[in-house]
């Protein structure tokens, strides 16, 4: 019978701040991710979700996403600006 041994090792822990102009949150729990390259990806495309969720729900709206690894030291800031310019 062969036996096996799995060595487990935990994931860096990550911390996520996104705000969208008229609201923002802190994450204060963080999330495991595998390297801060997914980390990273998670946010901006949690920006684009935003996005498209609260768009055009007015002319101009910035979207922010801040990653931190769990020293604190900034990781990704990632920022999507919307500008609607009308034709007169």
């Amino acid at each position: 019978m062969a036996q096996f041994i799995f060595a487990w090792t935990a994931m860096p822990r990550y911390y996520f701040e996104i705000h969208d102009g008229d609201w923002g949150e802190v994450d204060t729990e963080g999330a495991d991710h595998p390297t801060e390259k997914h980390a990273g990806e998670e946010a901006i495309g949690t920006l684009t979700h935003l996005a498209k969720d609260k768009l055009p729900s007015r002319d101009e709206r910035d979207f922010t996403a801040d990653v931190r690894d769990e020293s604190g030291r900034l990781i990704v800031h990632g920022k999507l600006s919307f500008r609607g310019v009308w034709a007169k």
